[in-house]
């Protein structure tokens, strides 16, 4: 496959991930970029549904969800090695 390809089905997915999030909240287009950068682009080992929640939590400012963005974050700042300081 072509590197445009891949590119234009990634962003055909994100797109198809905000039909499915517009009615469940207002910023479905952060929601959608987050599950599929998540899901597709960091590989994360959790079914789609769970990360779609816990997206969601976190975008409405719940608790649990927040942590587990976090955690995420974590996750994904330890794979990338120490940062540069500002």
């Amino acid at each position: 496959m072509r590197k445009d390809q891949a590119r234009d089905l990634d962003e055909t997915r994100r797109v198809l991930y905000m039909a499915l999030l517009v009615h469940r909240t207002e910023k479905y287009e952060i929601a959608a970029t987050a599950v599929n950068a998540l899901l597709h682009h960091q590989g994360i080992d959790a079914p789609a549904g769970e990360v779609i929640e816990n997206v969601l939590a976190a975008i409405s400012g719940e608790p649990a969800g927040s942590a587990w963005v976090k955690e995420q974050v974590g996750i994904i700042t330890d794979q990338l090695g120490p940062s540069p300081r500002w």
